[in-house]
């Protein structure tokens, strides 16, 4: 009995060793974490085209799967090369951001066939402040030229299109973002070289001018030149339309209050015409002469009265006037020739 037990201690210890070297390996199992690399990331702000050393980067323990492909992992990869583009803490460096091993400077991140053409600018060329590097522009010219029939006129066309902005001022593509807007003085664009010797040109004939675009959106305008007969066309469009257009009235000044006394006395008093008076007309014939005599009618009154002589008077008075003209006729000689027709009364 005794050697059962003994043995059955000894099953019992076995199985209790096989359990708890189980149970280790089960734990120990679980805290093993995902598969690690190491990659090459910043310490600091990094500007483009300054050598890489242990001070600006330096390796980070990464899972495998949260490292970019291309990424940085052995120090021959970087060494004597610079970043093309501004760095930041943390950033896992990539063997796409890395210049040509020993070119450093501002120009490392300049392409292949490309120029950086600068050009002085104000705030009005800049928006204010707005423009940044990286943004799109369009390149304007204004000059003067000379044309048959018109003379020197002047004209602006549009030079370039969809120009990068390399950098305004000290501040580059990649560089750091100031926190306020900056009022660059120039502006360096990012052209061919024959786009810059254009640019040159048009420098020496007129000012130059930027203006803004979408950076995704790089269709050619195709805009014409603008000269100042355009220009002259499209203000006589303005002015003919200005001119349609219905207008306000204009407000009438109140008349100042003045009694009828004033008003009768202010007025314009037209001159009356004297009364024409009534007159008989002769016709006197001496021989185969004829006299013509005008003979004033009185002017009777509401009575029917003129100077208190009756109704009668006018006759009388044409008799009167008669009897002197053939009495003057017959003094004259010509007593023989008298014929006195009948009288006309005008």
């Amino acid at each position: 009995m005794k050697s059962k037990s003994i043995v059955l201690l000894a099953i019992a210890a076995c199985c209790g060793l096989v359990a708890m070297l189980g149970i280790q390996q089960v734990l120990s199992g679980s805290n093993e974490g995902p598969p690690m690399a190491k990659v090459l990331v910043a310490r600091a702000d990094i500007n483009p085209g300054v050598p890489l050393d242990e001070t600006l980067v330096g390796f980070k323990a990464l899972p495998v799967e949260a490292i970019p492909p291309g990424a940085v992992t052995k120090k021959e990869d970087f060494d004597q090369r610079a970043l093309k583009e501004r760095g930041y803490p943390g950033q896992i460096i990539l063997l796409a951001n890395l210049g040509e091993k020993g070119q450093f400077g501002t120009t490392i991140n300049i392409p292949e066939g490309m120029r950086v053409a600068t050009v002085p600018v104000d705030a009005t060329m800049t928006h204010s402040g707005m423009m940044k590097p990286g943004d799109r522009v369009d390149v304007l010219v204004t000059y003067k030229t000379t044309k048959p029939k018109l003379g020197t006129v002047s004209r602006t066309k549009t030079l370039l299109e969809f120009i990068e902005v390399y950098a305004t001022d000290s501040l580059r593509v990649g560089g750091a973002t100031p926190d306020s807007e900056v009022q660059a003085k120039n502006v360096s664009l990012l052209v061919t070289p024959e786009q810059a010797n254009l640019l040159q040109l048009a420098i020496s004939k007129g000012p130059l001018h930027l203006t803004l675009r979408n950076k995704l959106d790089n269709t050619p305008s195709k805009v014409g030149d603008i000269d100042d007969a355009r220009l002259e066309s499209t203000q006589a469009l303005f002015d003919e339309l200005a001119d349609t257009e219905p207008k306000e009235p204009e407000p009438v000044a109140e008349a100042p209050q003045q009694s009828f006394a004033e008003f009768a006395a202010s007025a314009p008093v037209e001159p009356v015409a004297p009364p024409v008076k009534p007159t008989w007309q002769i016709k006197i014939y001496s021989g185969k002469e004829m006299k013509v005599e005008e003979v004033e009618l009185p002017v009777e009154n509401a009575a029917g009265h003129s100077n208190g002589q009756s109704a009668t008077a006018p006759k009388s008075n044409w008799m009167s006037q008669l009897m002197r003209g053939m009495m003057h006729a017959t003094d004259a000689g010509h007593s023989d020739d008298l014929a006195v027709p009948p009288v006309v009364a005008n």
